[in-house]
């Protein structure tokens, strides 16, 4: 399983920069701002409650985590209304602590 570590861009505010295991700096290739399907965008309009928290993006399942305080990675609130949305709910499977996902998800 490959992780990539999502970051903050400085200058734009999204949440787009790659930060690599070899530690180079890349940009995920998404979709433009104004093309955001939902009100929340885990690149462009990520909610400020899950900023403390580590986004990872799933190169193997090729979904976007965030890495709750127990250390396990959940698919992001993006992620999950996004998967919901065209009906892949089956996506949205993952190893869970059992206590986070009901707290951002209510």
């Amino acid at each position: 399983m490959t992780q990539v570590k999502i970051l903050q861009d400085p200058e734009t505010g999204y949440w787009n920069q790659l930060y690599r295991e070899d530690r180079r700096v890349g940009r995920l290739r998404t979709h433009k701002p104004g093309d955001c399907a939902l009100d929340e965008c885990d690149v462009h309009n990520r909610p400020q409650r899950f900023h403390d928290l580590i986004l990872l993006w799933r190169t193997d399942r090729g979904i976007m985590e965030q890495v709750c305080k127990c250390g396990i990675g959940h698919p992001s609130p993006g992620e999950h209304a996004f998967r919901k949305t065209v009906g892949q709910e089956h996506e949205l499977i993952h190893g869970c602590c059992g206590k986070c996902c009901e707290e951002w998800y209510q």
